[in-house]
């Protein structure tokens, strides 16, 4: 069942309450490059949340705002075992910022068979793959966010989907 909602620090703090009070899982989260301060320390506080709480956190590479949040709270965590992030294309092809990062992770799967395509196409397909893989999927994103939200529609009847607006 799919959730929909603003960003709220109640609202996240509820879904979170919901998170731990199930079994420990596989747990996507993803979103917009476009993100504030603020809705960057929120998704780097529940990411970092879910990793001590024993949950296994994926997300994708490739760019600035949610990702690089995700990827920054499940480090501070202090356990790199439990994420897992899927770049969209090859190491080589993410921006500086994002390798440096990178370089912390244990869990890092590149899609060099993706470099040909334009970042868009190739997060796109990323996003699918990555969604195919957990059991839940939080997304922080736009309504116009497309590339997150259509291959959503997908993945409703498969994973539990949980969608913050930012507009």
């Amino acid at each position: 069942p799919a959730t929909s909602t603003d960003v709220a620090p109640d609202i996240i703090l509820h879904h979170f309450n919901e998170i731990q009070g199930q079994s420990l899982g596989r747990i996507a989260i993803l979103g917009t490059s476009e993100l504030n301060k603020n809705q960057q320390q929120v998704v780097e506080m529940l990411s970092y949340a879910l990793i001590l709480s024993g949950n296994h956190v994926y997300t994708s590479g490739g760019g600035d705002g949610t990702n690089i949040a995700v990827i920054r709270g499940a480090l501070r965590a202090g356990n790199p075992d439990l994420l897992t992030v899927m770049l969209p294309q090859s190491l080589d092809r993410q921006p500086g910022s994002m390798q440096i990062l990178l370089k912390d992770v244990h869990n890092l799967l590149e899609q060099p068979e993706n470099d040909g395509l334009g970042l868009r196409e190739a997060a796109q397909l990323c996003n699918y793959r990555l969604m195919s893989m957990v059991d839940k999927v939080i997304v922080f994103v736009y309504h116009d966010s497309a590339t997150i939200l259509n291959p959503l529609e997908e993945f409703e009847e498969v994973v539990e989907v949980v969608r913050f607006f930012l507009d």
